[in-house]
């Protein structure tokens, strides 16, 4: 075999190793890319609700079904996401947006938890991806911290009646509103 032979086999060889370690590990890419896309559409935590342009719903995970109530099977390619919201509940977070904001939100999908356009690579949009929280835990906690807070102020209240009520009579008359 002739040096220009040997050289060209060897060239041939290093760029097809070159080629096997890029595909494996594109692949590699690949699979950690799918395993969190699996993870995030999976979660029970989040509701990720992405629509094509025209805002009809495409992907409902499975937060979305546990939190509002909905299959995927029910939702995909049939309807938008204001057709499952509470419209009260819409006013009232866009409401809160505003004054939050400090500026004019309407109802509808900007008075979500988080709306992101989806682009294509000329910058149109072609769709809207949703991602959203169930509060219901955080506003029971709330609830419940209030109740706490009125027990405790109520206590203190009940403490500082009878620490009055308990002083000898001429200490209680100082701290009563007459005079001497």
């Amino acid at each position: 075999m002739s040096e220009n032979n040997l050289d060209s086999a060897a060239a041939h060889e290093a760029t097809a190793k070159v080629d096997v370690i890029i595909e494996g590990r594109r692949q590699e890419a690949l699979l950690i890319a799918g395993a969190l896309q699996s993870a995030i559409f999976n979660s029970a935590n989040f509701s990720s609700i992405a629509t094509d342009a025209k805002g009809v719903i495409q992907i409902f995970n499975v937060g979305a079904e546990r939190m509002l109530g909905y299959t995927a099977t029910d939702v995909m390619n049939k309807i938008t996401p204001a057709d499952i919201s509470d419209p009260q509940e819409v006013i009232a977070r866009a409401k809160a947006l505003s004054v939050e904001l400090g500026t004019p939100i309407t109802p509808g999908f900007e008075a979500l938890v988080s709306v992101t356009a989806l682009r294509d690579a000329q910058d149109a949009i072609i769709g809207y991806l949703l991602i959203g929280t169930d509060n219901t835990a955080r506003k029971q906690v709330e609830e419940e911290q209030k109740k706490l807070d009125t027990v405790v102020i109520d206590g203190q209240r009940c403490k500082a009646a009878f620490a009055v009520m308990t002083l000898p009579f001429s200490d209680a008359w100082h701290l009563s509103a007459y005079p001497r």
